[in-house]
């Protein structure tokens, strides 16, 4: 690269987690699989905002057993 020549940033291929392309791409997966881990990971992902939304902390949300 020259001193003249521009910087414009770099430039990052994101790749879907379910794509072919991707490392964690499962081949065995079926299509009903792939829809099943979807739903899991969409309910997870609610399940933290509704945690983060409650205020609750670490601390606060550890549940002890005595």
């Amino acid at each position: 690269m020259s001193p003249k020549t521009p910087v414009h940033g770099f430039e990052a291929r994101l790749i879907h987690r379910d794509s072919p392309q991707s490392p964690f791409y499962n081949l065995k997966a079926t299509p009903t699989n792939r829809i099943k881990s979807v739903r899991r990971r969409i309910i997870a992902r609610q399940n933290y905002f509704k945690w983060l939304m409650s205020g609750k902390t670490r601390r606060n949300s550890i549940q002890h057993a005595n």
